[in-house]
């Protein structure tokens, strides 16, 4: 639910409050958003948190995908209006940071991100011995040249070198190769258009835990 204040005055109303600790210098906020992380209790906690996860996801995951995903949210953070927006973006992110921080998953057989060419990835995270977290990337053209460009996101049960995922019109068999390749059979359209699809041969780029592109469009919506 909304505030049913509007957001800058309220918050210019709370800048005589005294400032609450988060991971930057309050003393030296500047921003609208910087001043209503200081001046929350539970968005300066969650800022705080969400610092320490970045800097261990960094450790144990891929770290220039992790800081260029970091990069991106901020600027997500930063076009927030209301508080409502704020608390919605801080969740967010922690939930993604939070595996890669802890390497849930790493140096499991599945993790690792996964790629076609430049236009379609797979990112897979194991998050137990039977399930593993998936998330894919693509784009494809039609007969006259136009692109398109979607993602899906999901679980999918899996047992020793295979994987099965379903869902409405969507099945998907995973098939890892002991090279440490993948491959993916596709069978339904899986939500992602005419031109894209997830069956294709992935080669895997990285073996350290990785961020979730698309899970992040789809908890920005």
């Amino acid at each position: 639910m909304k505030s049913s204040l509007p957001f800058w005055p309220a918050l210019l109303a709370c800048l005589t409050m005294p400032a609450i600790a988060a991971s930057f210098d309050c003393g030296q906020a500047r921003t609208p958003v910087e001043r209503a992380i200081c001046t929350d209790p539970s968005l300066s906690v969650q800022d705080e948190q969400l610092a320490l996860l970045f800097e261990q996801a960094k450790l144990h995951g891929e770290r220039s995908e992790v800081i260029r995903q970091q990069k991106g949210w901020l600027k997500t953070r930063d076009a927030c209006k209301d508080l409502t927006c704020l608390r919605k973006q801080y969740k967010s992110q922690v939930q993604l940071l939070q595996p890669v921080a802890a390497a849930i998953g790493q140096g499991m057989p599945w993790t690792g991100r996964y790629i076609v060419n430049r236009d379609n990835e797979l990112a897979i995270r194991q998050i137990g011995p039977k399930q593993i977290e998936f998330d894919f990337m693509g784009c494809g053209y039609s007969a006259s040249g136009t692109i398109s460009c979607n993602g899906v996101h999901g679980v999918a049960r899996v047992q020793g070198s295979r994987g099965h995922f379903s869902a409405e019109d969507c099945n998907l068999q995973f098939y890892r190769h002991e090279d440490g390749s993948m491959s993916v059979d596709q069978q339904g359209i899986c939500d992602l258009g005419a031109y894209v699809t997830m069956g294709n041969q992935y080669r895997r780029v990285s073996k350290a835990v990785p961020t979730f592109p698309y899970k992040s469009v789809l908890d920005g919506m």
